[in-house]
């Protein structure tokens, strides 16, 4: 398998190519299980953890996939149809690419609002003039719209092969979408470790200043205090 793929299609079309060399009975299952371990290697490197409810998707999976090979009535024989194994298998399966999916998109937003905040606006806008703050927030908008309309498909499930992956798709567009965001900086990361040191450095420098202001006006009062009590 690719170790990273750069857009939503570009994985789902690895799937496909996969899926071709599976029979035909199977050519589902085999497509949720690709884009199901993809997004869990994704999901173990950032977390070192794979979620507990994606385990339980595979046992599951996995449980129905050996009671329809091992059946005594015909296993591999019997019809596909909504009470078989294997179409139980498949909604295992497809609830683990999801789930994980959408995992990883919330774990990716918080990812990415801890970096915004870990370097804050200011040294952030000194990136490429700003742009680099302001493709972040674009893309951690986007990101949010795309969740929801990928929400709203939610009904799909179910229907067909063609409908399920209609819906895995739209979910997966919000999740390389946070990505986007969360690239920026990982790509910026030598920039910005700069910009923080020298946006701190500029800050103690006019610390320094303003104490030295501050001393001399002191100084100054002082002694026109003397002057003034002399006077008088």
């Amino acid at each position: 398998m690719k170790k990273t793929f750069t857009s939503p299609r570009e994985l789902l079309d690895a799937a496909d190519q996969q899926v071709k060399h599976a029979c035909s009975e199977l050519k589902p299952s085999v497509f949720y299980y690709f884009v199901a371990r993809y997004l869990v290697v994704l999901f173990e490197a950032a977390n070192a953890q794979i979620p507990l409810q994606v385990w339980n998707e595979y046992r599951n999976a996995l449980d129905h996939f050996m009671r329809h090979a091992t059946n005594p009535n015909g296993g591999a024989g019997l019809p596909h149809n909504e009470d078989s194994h294997i179409q139980k298998m498949e909604r295992h399966l497809l609830r683990a690419t999801l789930d994980t999916c959408k995992l990883l998109t919330v774990k990716s937003q918080e990812k990415v609002a801890w970096l915004v905040e870990h370097w804050g606006k200011e040294t952030l806008d000194m990136i490429d003039g700003g742009r680099l703050y302001l493709s972040i927030e674009n893309c951690r908008k986007e990101a949010i719209v795309l969740l929801e309309q990928a929400k709203a498909t939610d009904f799909k499930l179910g229907g067909d092969f063609d409908s399920d992956k209609e819906v895995i798709l739209q979910y997966l567009e919000a999740l390389f979408k946070i990505n986007e965001a969360h690239d920026f900086m990982i790509d910026n990361n030598i920039a910005l470790n700069s910009a923080k040191l020298k946006l701190s450095q500029l800050k103690e420098n006019f610390s320094k200043k303003q104490l030295s202001v501050n001393a001399g006006f002191t100084v100054l009062g002082a002694i026109l205090g003397t002057i003034l009590g002399k006077l008088l």
